[in-house]
């Protein structure tokens, strides 16, 4: 349980051990989103006095990777967390992608809209939630904020052959955002990570990036973990089980 579903709280978990992430990985795990019952947004309808009521909580979570720096410890004093509320527990997390699960609009983050998944990286830096950073998001996924379990799949390959990025382009599902186009470096051979949501065999979105050119990873590792945080809105996060397979050659 990363939150429990009271206001204003964060948490966070990562695994002790370190992953080679930059030669290919696969993560799956299942969470659970449920709405706190005094939780609900009231809208006012244009041309009379009906209102109803969506039951969402907030704000979301995310499954981080924090590139591993030698001749330190990252989990010596506890498992990492950044900003709570609408950061997600990841933003300000140096060195660090995140694959964010947000079920709450916010709009000074630049938020699309109340149920997305997004790619958020700052490279070395601190990261950050705001969708200014984000390499590509998508909100043509399951609605994570129903209190049932959803399995979701963050694959990277770090050679995506180019016929299958050009094949998948032709769809919505490949994202290259404005800060992800800027962000590639042009002489690199592109990987590619998959999100997947609930069908694990066709993914919700796609983004070209090379991991080892975005982030510093000493010995090609990287620390990985989940984080989640309420605002005003809450919800608990649970998160049943989590799977990570990473390629050895």
């Amino acid at each position: 349980v990363l939150t429990n579903g009271s206001r204003n709280v964060a948490g966070s978990a990562f695994l002790p051990q370190l992953y080679g992430v930059a030669r290919g990985f696969d993560i799956m795990f299942k969470l659970q989103l449920q709405r706190s019952a005094d939780t609900c947004q009231f809208h006012m309808l244009e041309g009379g006095d009906d209102t109803f009521c969506s039951f969402r909580g907030g704000h979301g979570m995310a499954l981080v990777l924090i590139g591993h720096v030698n001749g330190t410890d990252l989990l010596s004093s506890g498992a990492p967390l950044g900003a709570g509320g609408s950061g997600l527990g990841y933003d300000g997390i140096p060195n660090s992608i995140a694959l964010e699960l947000d079920t709450w609009h916010d709009i000074e983050r630049g938020d699309t809209y109340n149920n997305h998944v997004s790619v958020q990286t700052c490279g070395s830096a601190p990261n950050s939630a705001h969708h200014n950073f984000s390499l590509g998001a998508t909100s043509d996924i399951p609605n994570m904020a129903d209190a049932q379990q959803h399995l979701v799949r963050v694959r990277y390959v770090p050679d995506a052959p180019q016929q299958l990025l050009a094949a998948m382009s032709t769809t919505c599902v490949l994202q290259v955002s404005p800060y992800a186009a800027q962000s590639l470096p042009l002489s690199t051979t592109y990987g590619a990570i998959y999100v997947f949501v609930d069908d694990i065999h066709n993914p919700s979105l796609l983004i070209p990036v090379h991991l080892p050119a975005l982030l510093q990873l000493d010995d090609n590792k990287a620390y990985v973990g989940l984080t989640a945080a309420t605002g005003d809105p809450a919800q608990s996060h649970t998160v049943s089980w989590l799977y990570v397979s990473v390629t050895t050659q």
